[in-house]
């Protein structure tokens, strides 16, 4: 992968899809690329020419416990990184307080073999940063997490199980918004 590679163009149309249809909806990077500039860079460019406003924000970046012992001998495997991806997503969750949001990505951030750890577990591989609100879990709920393919990305039926689960948590939602809130602001979501 370069900074000089092109996205899918059908992959960044369903992503588009998703935006669209949700009023207000936005979207925050948690991507590893989030760290690299030349890489937000192409990124941006590529979702401008999609059509798709940048996003809005990233999450931040949680290190991972020094002590842990990997069940991999001593290198991080998918399920550790799940666990931090996941624990990122939930405190941004956290800060932003969408009225309704989900995380796409192809590690499992719903099933991954911590799911059952808070970062207050003796096993947790994240080191959590003192946060209030805690113990904070270490997935995302799969009524909020749509599960890609690394091979195929974001397929169109990714599309439509992501956009039937935010309109699910916006019409669940909807009688217990406050009154007076317009219909933008009770359907803002964050798309992570």
């Amino acid at each position: 992968v370069t900074s000089r590679q092109q996205l899918n163009p059908d992959l960044l149309a369903n992503l588009r899809k998703i935006l669209d249809s949700v009023p207000g909806a936005v979207l925050a990077l948690s991507t590893s690329w989030r760290r690299l500039p030349p890489f937000v860079r192409m990124l941006t460019a590529q979702l401008s020419d999609a059509g798709i406003a940048p996003a809005v924000a990233s999450t931040c970046s949680v290190p991972f416990v020094q002590s842990c012992t990997f069940v991999s001998g001593g290198a991080a495997d998918d399920a550790d990184f799940a666990a931090q991806r996941a624990f990122e997503i939930l405190m941004m969750v956290e800060e932003r307080r969408p009225l309704a949001w989900i995380a796409l990505d192809d590690l499992n951030l719903a099933g991954h073999r911590h799911s059952p750890l808070t970062t207050s577990s003796p096993t947790s591989p994240v080191a959590p940063p003192s946060v209030e609100g805690g113990p904070w879990p270490l997935a995302i709920p799969f009524d909020r997490f749509v599960h890609t393919s690394e091979d195929e990305g974001l397929t169109a039926q990714c599309a439509e199980i992501a956009i039937r689960l935010l309109h699910e948590q916006i019409h669940g939602q909807t009688s217990s918004t406050q009154e007076g809130a317009t219909e933008s602001e009770s359907a803002r979501a964050d798309i992570q």
